[in-house]
């Protein structure tokens, strides 16, 4: 597929893959008048001039409606066509309710492109939000799996030489990532190029808050995961230990998911808005408020492949399980050699589509766009 380079603020950015231009040009991104360039174009064009992403030209107006007029007596004159219809005798006079042609409005610029769902609709677009993450994690696939692995490298001898500390340093250090692949994540969204050093400092920046709400997140899963168990208990003494179990087990999946659902686009707030933990976590609640079980939505589609690679893999060990115990562990080995970078991709994934999420929902609330979301960097 063909990539494009676009200018903002007279800087030249991409290139990006064409779908991803459509997006951006799509829904408020960017505007008919970006310039845009490809390999073969002898100098830079608007969108709007380029047949590839320029509008379809409007629907031609119906032709004009000409009341019919009653049956006249021989004795009456003809009535005057000028008083029956005023625009014919001065075509610029204003449109009139019987199907005369209407001028159309002035439409402003606001830097805002409306779309069907943005800004009055409150639905979030699943497919939307799903295709522009594929598209953004494929865009920049090198950043998204160097970062991860720079992770690992930095959380495995200290784990190795001080294994206590694991758990410890491995949230420090996620935290630091999370940081600065959710800034990428804006840049991308906004069509913008980042690199990694700008995506390390801006996420040292934000990575005390960021741990803040990493402690907040879990202290909540904790007091909802006690209050589940407080649930199953009581039911437990009515209905007894099997549907005890299983309502216990429904409560914590539910209370749980849902307590990620809400807090699911807080570390994107954290960013944007330089906001606490608190405060982060109160606007990604505020902002969810309505869109819950559609983010949840995205919650059952992101575990389906989970669970279809955790078969995969149990199945593959119980089937060398037959060979050897030395077969069994060489290929958990492997297994686990092959899901690293696929956990660090699932992991940048989660963060784009997080990041997506909070623009998406900026955009049905509030009709902003994610170049001016992306402003608040520079």
């Amino acid at each position: 597929m063909t990539s494009w380079h676009y200018a903002v603020n007279g800087q030249a950015q991409g290139p990006i893959p064409e779908q991803q231009l459509r997006d951006l040009l799509a829904h408020g991104g960017l505007g008919p008048d970006t310039l845009l360039w490809t390999e073969g174009m002898a100098q830079w064009q608007k969108a709007s001039e380029i047949a590839l992403f320029a509008a379809p030209p409007p629907a031609a107006p119906p032709p004009s409606y000409a009341r019919p007029t009653p049956a006249q007596s021989p004795a009456r004159p003809a009535a005057d066509p000028t008083a029956a219809d005023p625009t014919a005798a001065d075509p610029t006079a204003g449109p009139t309710q019987d199907g005369g042609r209407r001028a159309s409005p002035t439409r402003h610029d606001t830097g805002f492109t409306p779309t069907a769902t943005s800004p009055s609709a409150a639905e979030l677009r699943l497919d939307h939000l799903l295709r522009q993450s594929l598209s953004i994690l494929r865009a920049r696939l090198g950043f998204w799996l160097i970062t991860g692995l720079i992770g690992t490298l930095v959380m495995l001898p200290i784990a190795v030489l001080i294994p206590r500390s694991g758990n410890v340093i491995g949230i420090i250090v996620q935290t630091q990532i999370n940081a600065m692949l959710t800034y990428a994540a804006f840049q991308a969204c906004g069509g913008r190029d980042f690199r990694f050093g700008d995506a390390f400092q801006k996420g040292s920046d934000r990575f005390l808050p960021f741990l803040g709400i990493t402690g907040l997140v879990f202290l909540a899963v904790l007091i909802l995961f006690l209050a589940a168990a407080v649930l199953g208990y009581l039911f437990g003494l009515f209905f007894g230990n099997p549907v005890s179990f299983t309502l216990f087990t429904i409560a914590c999946f539910v209370l749980t998911t849902m307590g990620f659902v809400r807090a699911f686009v807080s570390m994107a707030v954290c960013t944007a808005e330089k906001a606490g933990p608190i405060v982060s976590l109160t606007r990604s609640f505020q902002l969810t408020d309505g869109s819950s079980w559609r983010i949840f939505g995205l919650f059952l589609i992101l575990a389906v492949p989970l669970v279809l690679l955790g078969l995969i893999a149990s199945a593959i060990v119980s089937a060398v399980a037959t060979i050897s115990a030395t077969a069994v562990a060489a290929t958990i080995g492997l297994l686990l050699l092959a899901a690293a970078p696929m956990q660090w991709l699932f992991n940048a994934f989660v963060i784009i589509l997080s990041t997506s999420t909070y623009v998406e929902l900026r955009r049905n609330t509030e009709g902003f766009t994610s170049d001016a979301i992306a402003e608040v960097f520079e």
